[in-house]
């Protein structure tokens, strides 16, 4: 009897020890690089539902502050734009990301006002993040109705060369 409830812990120890260690825990760092990203859904404009595309590449510093360059494809007609904002993240690798748009125009760029919100979900060993928008600001005159897409193309914050082989943005990584 000894031997067998022996055994029993043992084998307690050994399969709740290990799904313990594979637990994933998340943090700021987990989304700290530079990212790759594509949005598909749809937008309500003015009541009428439109197609929406998005692309763009984003940096996250440490602090959780990104940036950079988009471009987005609605009913029929491109603007391009530059992300501004922040990632908070989860223990769980959930998080939210709250960003904001600043556009090109005659007299310079100018920020829209408001910003939109997006629920996360950070899937480290896949370094891939998806984001569901939540709300985005009346001034950008549309409800959304899109999910991203965001693929990690370096572990460090900054820009990725095309065509770089070697190094954090090569296959060597």
């Amino acid at each position: 009897m000894f031997i067998k409830n022996l055994m029993c812990v043992a084998l307690s120890t050994a399969f709740f020890g290990s799904t313990l260690a594979a637990q994933v825990r998340c943090g700021s760092n987990s989304v700290r690089g530079t990212w790759s990203y594509s949005s598909i859904g749809w937008a309500l404009v003015n009541g009428s539902p439109v197609p929406l595309i998005m692309l763009g590449v984003m940096v996250v510093d440490n602090t959780g502050k990104l940036s950079g360059p988009g471009t987005a494809i609605t009913n029929g007609e491109v603007m391009e734009f530059e992300l501004d904002g922040r990632i908070e993240v989860n223990s769980s690798c959930t998080g939210v990301m709250t960003y904001g748009m600043i556009v090109p125009t005659p007299a310079g760029p100018v920020r829209v006002p408001g910003d939109g919100v997006g629920r996360l979900i950070i899937n480290t060993r896949a370094d891939e993040i998806v984001s569901a928008t939540l709300t985005t600001p009346p001034a950008w005159g549309m409800k959304p109705n899109w999910l991203t897409t965001i693929k990690r193309m370096s572990p460090v914050p900054g820009d990725c060369v095309a065509g770089q082989i070697e190094g954090p943005c090569g296959s060597s990584r």
